[in-house]
């Protein structure tokens, strides 16, 4: 539940964040990931070192998705349209 609630916040942050901050967030998130190798709540939320909640949900629904290709989305694609949704609204 902490990870959609997180989800959701993030994609609703370019309404009442300051872009700068967005994406103060988003470079600790990249730097978590190269220091622990995953998200921090992905390690305590799954047995799995290798599971992400996006891949483990998304698979649910749609068991032939390629992992890479959504880490990808949802490490760079994702992240980019917030900041420039938030850059767009906050202009």
């Amino acid at each position: 539940f902490v990870h959609f609630f997180i989800i959701l916040l993030v994609l609703i942050s370019p309404w009442f964040v300051p872009w700068k901050i967005i994406l103060l967030i988003f470079v600790l998130y990249h730097f978590q990931l190269i220091l622990f190798g995953n998200c921090l709540l992905n390690l305590y939320q799954f047995e799995d070192k290798e599971e992400t909640f996006w891949s483990y949900y998304i698979k649910s629904f749609f068991p032939n998705v390629n992992k890479k290709s959504l880490l990808f989305f949802t490490d760079w694609v994702l992240p980019g349209i917030v900041i420039t949704l938030a850059l767009l609204i906050q202009s």
